[in-house]
């Protein structure tokens, strides 16, 4: 990613006082005189573009990833004329397996880039904050800087940094753990209970992460301990990427949506029913299209984000009743892993599971997961270790190279970085 991360490096400053200027207009931070703006003034200003440049840059980022995963994985479908998505629809994610697809390289470029400046707006931070030990702008660029190497790990075999050598998967969440420790350190010191609880459930989703790569029970009951911090920390501890924040988009409408339906949702998700009380369930909203497919299938179009200016969850209080049910059901306590499922059940409006069978557990469990986080980007890696994968989808040369793992480095980043 050097040759990225280069031409990125050189627009920084100017995509800085691009965020700055207009955050200026639109009123986020005032100066005391208009035609004299003190050192200190600029600074401020320049420090709050800094802190939500991270943010901006993984939610773009996150929306290629929620298009890739989920066109790979079962949650969205082609439905459109764009090759792309036909070919990752049908399993082509591996350059050795028919060749580029944009997708999969354009998603690395943008978290890498994310990735980047969330470690660059810590360190700038440091130097423009009046208290590095409790600012939280420096704890939220951990953050998103942490979660985009969250996001690469989960879809891609090797992570590489700035241009540096490949490192494990493993070794990826490492430094991002590292990144959302860092977090939770500011966010105690200044006494922020919000950013406390986000920090932790940060925690937790990373060793989560963890655990599917590996099935390693421990780093699975580490994730639950964590999980648990974030509740008791906040109850409904919620982080969300704004795309209002620096002039940024929400663009899943613009490819699953009413205007251009290029891929819809698979036809798992359409109407979906829950299982065990088969109710409806609103989790997954989607609409009818009123075209039909050359199958003469009806097309539908996905009505979770209808807005380009809609937030896109990315840690969620029913992510962290999850985990706890997940380790409650891997301990043998079928009971109370259905009951943190009911937590979540009750706030979607829905009936209690009943059940003191884990296999049907499981099977709810990983309903749950499948529906909570539709168009969330988490499907594939639930897929991979539940080993999911339905093979007669997929063609050729996709089958025999197998969909059913991560995606490796992709090829724009193998031929500019020089440590690979």
């Amino acid at each position: 990613m050097e040759s990225t991360m280069k031409s990125f490096k050189t627009t920084f400053v100017l995509a800085i006082f691009a965020i700055f200027s207009f955050a200026a207009c639109d009123g986020l931070f005032e100066v005391s005189n208009p035609s004299f703006i003190t050192d200190d003034e600029i600074d401020e200003g320049l420090a709050d573009a800094v802190g939500n440049t991270p943010e901006a840059l993984f939610g773009e980022g996150l929306v290629r990833a929620i298009l890739m995963s989920d066109l790979i994985g079962d949650g969205l479908m082609f439905v459109g004329s764009v090759t792309e998505y036909q070919r990752l629809d049908q399993g082509y994610h591996d350059i050795r397996a028919g060749g580029r697809t944009f997708t999969v390289d354009e998603t690395y470029n943008a978290l890498g880039q994310a990735q980047w400046m969330g470690d660059d707006s810590v360190e700038r931070l440091q130097d423009l904050s009046e208290n590095p030990a409790q600012d939280l702008r420096i704890a939220r660029s951990h953050i998103f800087g942490g979660l985009s190497t969250v996001v690469l790990a989960d879809n891609y075999e090797q992570v590489t940094f700035d241009g540096g050598p490949a490192v494990s998967d493993m070794e990826a969440y490492d430094v991002a753990a590292g990144h959302f420790n860092d977090a939770l350190q500011i966010a105690q010191n200044a006494g922020d209970t919000e950013l406390t609880a986000v920090s932790y459930a940060a925690l937790a989703r990373v060793w989560h992460a963890k655990y599917a790569e590996s099935g390693n029970e421990t780093f699975l009951a580490t994730a639950a301990d964590y999980a648990t911090d974030a509740l008791q920390a906040d109850e409904n501890v919620t982080l969300e990427v704004r795309f209002s924040i620096s002039g940024t988009q929400n663009n899943i409408p613009n490819f699953a949506n009413r205007g251009q339906i290029d891929v819809g949702p698979s036809y798992d998700y359409i109407r979906r029913e829950s299982p065990y009380t088969n109710e409806p369930d609103p989790r997954v909203p989607v609409g009818e299209f009123g075209g039909v497919l050359a199958t003469g299938d009806s097309l539908y179009f996905q009505e979770k984000f209808p807005d380009r200016s809609d937030n896109i969850p990315v840690i969620r209080f029913q992510e962290m009743n999850l985990i706890n049910a997940e380790h409650q059901l891997v301990s043998g306590s079928v009971a109370d892993a259905v009951e943190y499922m009911n937590i979540n059940r009750r706030v979607a409006g829905l009936g209690d599971y009943e059940t003191t069978d884990g296999d049907e557990a499981l099977e709810w469990l990983i309903y749950e997961r499948a529906t909570e986080f539709w168009l969330e980007g988490r499907r594939f890696q639930d897929m991979r270790r539940f080993d999911l994968f339905p093979t007669a989808r997929w063609a050729g040369g996709a089958i025999e190279e197998g969909t059913d793992r991560k995606i490796p480095i992709p090829i724009t980043e193998q031929n500019t970085n020089p440590n690979l």
